[in-house]
Parts: structure tokens; C-alpha cells; sequence
């Protein structure tokens, strides 16, 4: 995939279940051309794997876009407890990690 100028990216992390095991599949798609820049799953959650995504997601841009992310990314904790809403906003903007 070649390197672009990308205005805003959206990622996104879902739980898969598959023959009772969890996979965690992340996705990062440019929120204009609706172009998907990176998928990875993988079976365990943590910052070096989320760090290691964006990595990925980043080297595929020119510039530094803004990461748009799911508030439930954000929020989840260990507890499995819901995320607090207290916010009217329902995602939020990151923009740490975008320089190459």
C-alpha cells in the first residue's frame, strides 16, 4: 500500500468469539476515501499491541492524521465494567503517536 496524505483515520477494536477462545481484531480505515489501512487480530489485548497497530496504521500515511477512535477503547477495563458515558461526545479524538 503506498504512502498517502490521509485527513482523519478511524480505528476500531471488536472481541470475536471462536470455539469458546477470544480474538481481538483491530481495524483503521481512512474516514475519507473509506480506504481500510490495516486489520490484525490477535489473542491477547494489551498497549504493545495497540501501539504496534498504529505503528502500522501510521507508516501508511505522509503526514500526521487525526485518529478518531471508539470511545469504549478509551473506557474498557479489566472489570468488564461499562464504560462511563458521562460525556456527550460519544467518540474521542487522539492524536498522540502520529509522528513517524
Amino acid at each position: 500500500m503506498e504512502k498517502k496524505f490521509r485527513n482523519t483515520i478511524a480505528v476500531d477494536e471488536t472481541v470475536v468469539k471462536m470455539h469458546g477462545l477470544r480474538a481481538y481484531v483491530w481495524s483503521a480505515v481512512d474516514v475519507v476515501s473509506g480506504e481500510i489501512l490495516a486489520i490484525y487480530a490477535s489473542w491477547s489485548r494489551n498497549i504493545l499491541i495497540a501501539m504496534k497497530f498504529l505503528r502500522t496504521v501510521l507508516d501508511r500515511c505522509l503526514n500526521k492524521p487525526l485518529i478518531v477512535v471508539d470511545r469504549r477503547l478509551c473506557n474498557s477495563n479489566s472489570n468488564n465494567q461499562k464504560p462511563n458515558h458521562s460525556d456527550k461526545n460519544p467518540r474521542r479524538r487522539i492524536t498522540w503517536l502520529t509522528g513517524s
